[in-house]
C-alpha cells in the first residue's frame, strides 16, 4: 500500500476508534469485565501510548516508551482530545515523510521492517484493541458502531480525524 492510501487508512480506523469511545458511558472508564485485564480507559491510553512509540521510533530512531497519561476527572473528554491530536500529529508528520523512507528496511524492536509493517503494527494493535473495547461495550449492554459503512472513505482528501 502506498504511503497516502496508507494513511488514509489510519485516519479511517482512528475515527471509528473515536466513535466507539464516544459510546462508552462517561462512568464506565474503570469497567473491565475480569479483573486481570485492562480497563476501558486503560485499553484507549495504551492505542495512544503505541501509536506514540511507533510513530516516534520510525520517525526518529529512538524506541522511548511514552509517559503514560494520569486519570483525569473528564476522562471520556480527555481521551476523544488526545486520540483526536496525537492522530492529527501522526498523519501530518507520516504525509511529511518521504516515500522512499516509508518503504525503506529499519532496525526496530520488532525486528528488521520497512516504515511501511512497522506502521502496520500500530493500525494492527489499535484494530485489536479496539475489538476488545466492542466486547466490553457489549457487556454494559451497549451496542457498538458498525465498522464496514466507513471503509468506503478511505480515499476521501479530507484531513478530519
Amino acid at each position: 500500500m502506498n504511503k497516502q492510501t496508507f494513511v488514509r487508512y489510519w485516519r479511517q480506523v482512528r475515527r471509528l476508534t473515536i466513535k466507539l469511545l464516544d459510546e462508552f458511558p462517561p462512568d464506565s472508564f474503570d469497567f473491565r469485565p475480569a479483573p486481570e485485564i485492562m480497563t476501558v480507559s486503560q485499553l484507549f491510553k495504551h492505542i495512544l501510548q503505541v501509536e506514540i512509540y511507533i510513530r516516534e521510533g520510525f520517525l526518529t530512531g529512538k524506541w522511548e516508551i511514552p509517559e503514560e497519561l494520569g486519570n483525569n476527572i473528564f476522562e471520556k473528554e480527555m481521551l476523544k482530545d488526545k486520540l483526536t491530536i496525537e492522530s492529527r500529529k501522526t498523519i501530518q508528520l507520516l504525509s511529511e515523510v518521504p516515500e522512499g523512507k516509508f518503504m525503506k528496511i529499519i532496525k526496530t524492536p520488532y525486528g528488521n521492517l520497512s516504515g511501511e509493517i512497522l506502521l502496520q503494527v500500530a493500525v494492527d494493535e489499535e484494530i485489536h484493541h479496539r475489538g476488545n473495547l466492542y466486547t466490553y461495550l457489549r457487556c454494559l449492554d451497549k451496542t457498538p458502531p458498525q465498522m464496514i459503512q466507513y471503509y468506503g472513505e478511505i480515499l476521501k482528501e479530507d484531513d478530519d480525524v
